[in-house]
């Protein structure tokens, strides 16, 4: 009697399972990166707290919220930051390798963050992002469990 057997791989399903979770997991890092850089700015009138936006993964962007959440709160800002995009820092970014922007609309957070000669750093991109990287680590460590 003639025995037939059949295999089929699951590794495109894993794969595709793999890509899904990290791309929720660099969406998840992204706000976390958002709120702690938000809740350490530096704060006057709140307006470069309010300007911190995330752009990516994908489409994703919570820029415009930033942009008029940063001129409500500061009426002398004119002229916000452009949004900067996943694709402009890594043109690798897509569905098979998720990039997530976390940056201030405001156009003086770069004086906050690295101080002036004029005026000592108050640093909240940085310590957010390092707050964001074990965090992140261990969601992705834990994404085949």
């Amino acid at each position: 009697m003639p025995v037939k057997v059949t295999l089929t791989s699951q590794i495109p399903a894993l794969v595709s399972g793999i890509q899904t979770k990290a791309t929720a997991n660099v969406a998840s890092a992204g706000k976390f990166c958002q709120n702690y850089a938000q809740l350490v700015a530096p704060k006057d009138t709140g307006a470069l707290a309010a300007s911190i936006y995330v752009s990516g993964p994908g489409d994703d962007t919570t820029y415009p919220q930033a942009e008029s959440g940063a001129i409500d709160r500061n009426p002398l800002i004119r002229e916000v930051v452009t949004e900067i995009k996943p694709q402009e820092v890594d043109d690798k970014s897509g569905p098979q390798h998720p990039v997530a922007v976390i940056a201030p609309a405001a156009p003086y957070g770069i004086f906050q963050e690295d101080g002036t000669r004029y005026m000592a750093p108050q640093p909240f991109m940085r310590p957010a992002a390092e707050q964001t990287r074990n965090q992140f680590l261990g969601l992705m460590v834990n994404i085949l469990g």
